[in-house]
Order: structure tokens, then sequence, then C-alpha cells
């Protein structure tokens, strides 16, 4: 897992940070290799440890928090020693569309190819354990898997509302307010009534089980092991090339996205989810201030934002998904459609909105390679 220079230092922290519903971002100065610390905070065997920054520390500027949390994650399963193929075969699970992989001998096989430095960099966190048989899934959804219920609640969850009322971590972080009233981001009002993945999530694929699920995003609430997969690796490997300085990118707020984050039905509370208050939000400043919000998509509208010194818009949805017909035509009336605009396009704004869909947005990462700053519209710890 070892990719060159800021390329890793941008991407692979964001394997930490950018979790479903955690997109805070920071980076690190280049650190030296503390040998006991590492050795102490990954359970890595002085051998182990050798092998290691073989593999890692020494091809590349190698972020140890990374790894760390990986550790925590593979904790409870190096401890137990071993995953056999019965305990995935419960028909209580389903894991139609996930990937099952094996660790045996020190080296992970089975894995997508492009996802080969990755399960070679995290090997070694898993030497020494007294393996019989380990076998993990790579999670097929973008969304994380594994929520543990209560005690003594051993059957599936039916749907969201069946999480809340068997877990005590959805209930206590996602349905309460704290004692002072205010939570970081939801303010006086719980986070489940604020985000389409805590109400009516489009695809419902949250397990009541004790099974090891690599997954490229989670909250606290899960149990999944967090590592970078698809949309972290391409963006690893190709990179971003921004060329647009800062003084000549246009003073705008740009966002553009899909009816994702939860499903768009009739009968669904869609007008609650936040990527429809986003769109309810533009329109209200367009009323408080007339003029203000354009079209970066429309042609006369290019340019638009530099003939004037206030602060413009360009918030909307650019397609429909996870919809129905009814739902779909009401939408289209309320909002209407902008026209999208390809990546490189999105570079002469100064400022992106990414704003959660079903799961962390996946051109958050790429944004992370450019120039503009970046304002992210998340919940969680």
């Amino acid at each position: 897992m070892c990719f060159s220079g800021v390329r890793q230092k941008r991407v692979l922290l964001l394997l930490l940070l950018a979790a479903t519903l955690s997109t805070l971002l920071f980076f690190t100065p280049k650190q030296t290799i503390d040998r006991p610390r590492v050795s102490s905070g990954l359970g890595l065997s002085p051998e182990v440890l050798a092998e290691w920054l073989l593999l890692n520390g020494n091809k590349c500027d190698a972020d140890i928090t990374v790894y760390d949390q990986i550790a925590r994650d593979l904790a409870p399963w190096k401890a137990k020693g071993y995953i056999d193929s019965k305990e995935l075969a419960s028909d209580k699970l389903d894991l139609a569309k996930d990937k099952i992989v094996e660790y045996n001998n020190g080296q992970f096989s089975n894995y997508p190819k492009e996802a080969e430095e990755l399960f070679d960099g995290i090997a070694p966190l898993l030497k020494k354990a007294n393996t019989k048989q380990f076998l993990f899934i790579i999670n097929g959804f973008d969304e994380p898997r594994i929520v543990k219920a209560d005690p003594g609640y051993k059957s599936p969850y039916k749907d969201t509302n069946d999480v809340f009322k068997m877990s005590d971590c959805y209930r206590t972080h996602y349905d309460s307010v704290l004692p002072n009233g205010q939570n970081l981001f939801s303010g006086n009002k719980t986070i489940r009534s604020l985000h389409g993945f805590f109400m009516k999530p489009d695809t419902f694929g949250t397990l009541n089980a004790d099974i090891p699920i690599f997954s490229q995003a989670k909250h606290n609430c899960n149990l999944d092991i967090l590592i970078p997969l698809k949309y972290h690796i391409e963006v690893a490997h190709d990179g971003v090339n921004d060329v647009i300085p800062w003084s000549e990118k246009l003073p705008a707020f740009f966002w553009r996205g899909s009816t994702t984050g939860g499903s768009y039905r009739v009968g669904d509370p869609w007008p609650k989810y936040h990527r429809t208050r986003l769109i309810d939000w533009a329109q209200q400043y367009e009323l408080k201030h007339p003029g203000s919000t354009f079209d970066g998509g429309d042609p006369r509208h290019v340019n638009w934002p530099s003939k004037s010194d206030r602060l413009k818009i360009d918030v909307g949805f650019c397609w429909l998904a996870q919809h129905d017909s009814d739902t779909g035509s009401e939408i289209q009336f309320k909002y209407g459609l902008k026209h999208s605009l390809n990546f490189e396009e999105t570079q002469r704004y100064k400022y992106l909105l990414v704003v959660d869909g079903n799961t962390w947005p996946s051109r958050l990462q790429a944004y992370l390679y450019t120039l503009e700053y970046l304002q992210t519209f998340t919940i969680g710890d």
C-alpha cells in the first residue's frame, strides 16, 4: 500500500478521515519512523516490523497512522486466529455482491488485481497470528455494513428502523441530541433527522454479524475494517492535474450531484435528505440575493461569476437516480436539472462543496489534489 509522495498523503489519509459520515481533512508532515512506537502500536514483532519497513517504509513516505487504523480494525480477527468458510455461509448473511479473499502463509489471495499493492502492504499486520485460515470479505457496497446489535438480539436487520431499534450505538450517536442541546454537525436536531442514510437508504445492506469485511467507508458504529478500495486506488495511481492558479479561478461555490443519499420514491422522506436541503438552500439564497445563482454548464454563464463582486452559487442536481417517475417529475418541476460539468470544468471554481451521497462522494479525493478551497458537508465523529 505504497503510492508515491503526495499522492499517498492525500489519498491514503482519506481512509481514516473520509468515512461515510466523516470527511475531516488534514495533512501531516513527512515523519521519521519510530521503530519502537510502530512496533508497539501495530502489534508487530521486531522481525515482522523489519519486513513491514522493507515493504512499505523504505519505498515512500508511509503514513503510520494509516496502518495504525487498519491494525486496530484487524486486531479482533488477529486475536481470534481464524475465520473459516462456515462462518460466512450462514443463510442470514446476504453476501451476493461481495468478494471473499483468503489470507494464508503471510499472503492474501483472490483479491482484485488493482488492489495488489494494498493487500501486499497490509499482509504483515496479520503475521504471527495463530492462523488456521483467514477469510475476509471485500464489501461490494459503497456503504459500510457491520453494526452489532444489542446483546441477545441475533436476528438479521430488516431495515434502518430495525437497526435503530436494536443498536444502542445507533440510538446514542444518531438519534439523540447532546445534553447541552447542540451537536457539532446537527445543532439541536438529531443526525437521524438530517441525513438520508439514516432515514431511508435506497439499498439496505447493514448486517447484524460478527464477520471481517473490508470497506472503503465507515462511521463510528461500524465494525468494518477500513481500507482504501477502488475510488482511492484509482486516484492514487492516476493523480489529478490542476493547472489553473487560484487567482484565475472564479469566485463561486459549486456543487453537482444526483438524487442519491436516500430513496427518492413516493412516500419516502426525500425532502428531508441532506442533498435535497442543499438545493432548497440555494433556492432561498437566490430569493434573498437575486441574480446570485447561475449554471456553469450553460454557455451563456461560463464566466459570469467574474462579472460581480458578490459571491455566486452554482448548486444543483444534474441527473436523477434512485427514484420513481412521480418523484422524478416532482423534483424536475420544483428544482429543475442543471448541466453536468466534467472534473476539469469544476476546477474553474474556487469553492467546491462536497456533500455525502449514499456514502462519501467518490470525487472527494480527486478534489484534494486541486487548488480549490474544499468545504465538506458531513456528519459524524
